[in-house]
């Protein structure tokens, strides 16, 4: 609440424009900026890769042992 009420109170504020007010304004949009930068430089989540093996589509972190074992699969686990 603070961090999007403060901003906007600020700008509302018509009687008064402190030094505050206007410190907060310019502090949230570095904020924001930073933020803009942060994600372009981290980009979106890629996603993930499908594969098909005996028209079963398996989703690299999302199909889990249990599903692929109900679809017919056999897991062998190595022990070393």
């Amino acid at each position: 609440k603070l961090i999007i009420l403060a901003p906007i109170m600020a700008l509302f504020n018509a009687r008064r424009r402190t030094r505050k007010a206007v410190f907060v304004v310019v502090g949230s949009l570095l904020f924001l900026f930073f933020c803009e930068i942060a994600y372009i430089t981290i980009g979106l989540p890629v996603k993930a890769p499908v594969l098909a093996i005996n028209n079963t589509e398996m989703r690299l972190g999302h199909t889990m042992v249990q599903e692929l074992m109900n679809d017919g699969f056999d897991i062998y686990i190595r022990k070393q």
